[in-house]
């Protein structure tokens, strides 16, 4: 597929004058790791009387154990849902690696309740912005680690589904006595059961383990190859052809556009004799374009039509 999309770029690229479209910036994988900040996780693994460590205790080691070893180039963000922490729940914004993560993650205190969903929209919005902005370039991945059920389970129930619909890779830990009946075990691409304070850091480095995607050199090579559209096609073009199922916010899919009414046909009583002889002479100037013309006509239609074969290699 790849090799197809090298040759649309290609073909595009000549069709147009030059200019320059990120070339510089290669593509990086995002991860965003929402962790269950309520009350319940000051209980031990194996609930609320076992008075053994808390499980946000037994977590935040393996948390910073496991982010140790993701790959230098890919952004983490961290989300923790907690009435105890002050701001918007983001410990970590989306980003590159901040020197202080570990420092940040010792500092999470746990309270309140458990409102999955609506953090699980927070992640989400922030990685498809993320998605937008690297035209669908990269890998983008869900970590969830939690202890109960949602407190705002009807949200939870749309927002999950929609992760996994978009592309975005849910991965899910619950911790202590929560199982396969948990709702969420249906809804994510993988759910990790973790039992016991052991478990937790080896089960925590798989769900986060991100191989570099390996395309940074490729896509700043095929930015680079069409470096001839203007910025605005480019980037909506690349959009087009690449997204997976679209960046727009949950809740907030866009309506289609409308088509624009047809023009009014002019009549031969309000045609003079010398516009009516134009339109019918071929070598006119001021003819209409042909179906062959090189105008703006012609190039939308080209580039619709690559649109479509580009859609058709991504399909398996």
């Amino acid at each position: 597929m790849k090799n197809r999309f090298r040759l649309f770029l290609l073909f595009v690229g000549s069709l147009v004058p030059w200019a320059s479209v990120r070339a510089e910036e290669p593509a990086h994988d995002c991860l965003v790791v929402v962790v269950d900040g309520s009350g319940s996780m000051s209980y031990g693994m194996d609930g609320e009387n076992d008075r053994t460590v808390p499980r946000i205790d037994v977590a935040k080691p393996a948390l910073k154990a496991a982010l140790a070893h993701v790959p230098k180039g890919t952004w983490i963000g961290i989300l923790v849902f907690s009435d105890a922490m002050r701001g918007d729940g983001w410990l970590v914004p989306l980003g590159p690696r901040d020197p202080e993560m570990n420092a940040k993650i010792d500092s999470i205190r746990v309270e309140g309740g458990t409102p999955l969903g609506e953090y699980i929209e927070m992640a989400e919005w922030a990685l498809l912005q993320e998605r937008e902005r690297q035209f669908n370039n990269g890998r983008y991945r869900m970590l969830v680690v939690t202890d109960g059920d949602a407190s705002d389970e009807a949200l939870m129930e749309k927002t999950a589904p929609d992760v996994v619909e978009r592309g975005i890779q849910l991965t899910v830990i619950p911790l202590g006595k929560m199982n396969e009946a948990h709702k969420l075990s249906r809804m994510a691409d993988r759910f990790l059961p973790v039992a016991s304070a052991s478990q937790l850091e080896s089960t925590l480095a798989t769900a986060v383990s991100i191989e570099s995607s390996g395309d940074g050199q490729a896509i700043s090579e095929d930015f680079a190859t069409v470096a001839g559209l203007p910025d605005e096609v480019a980037a909506a073009w690349i959009r087009e052809v690449t997204a997976p199922k679209g960046n727009w916010r949950f809740g907030h899919k866009p309506e289609p556009p409308k088509p624009a009414p047809a023009p009014a046909a002019a009549s031969d009583a309000t045609t003079s004799p010398t516009a009516r002889r134009d339109q019918n002479d071929p070598h006119s100037s001021t003819g209409g374009c042909s179906s062959s013309g090189s105008g703006p006509s012609s190039l939308v239609g080209a580039l619709l039509a690559l649109t479509a074969i580009a859609r058709r290699s991504r399909r398996p």
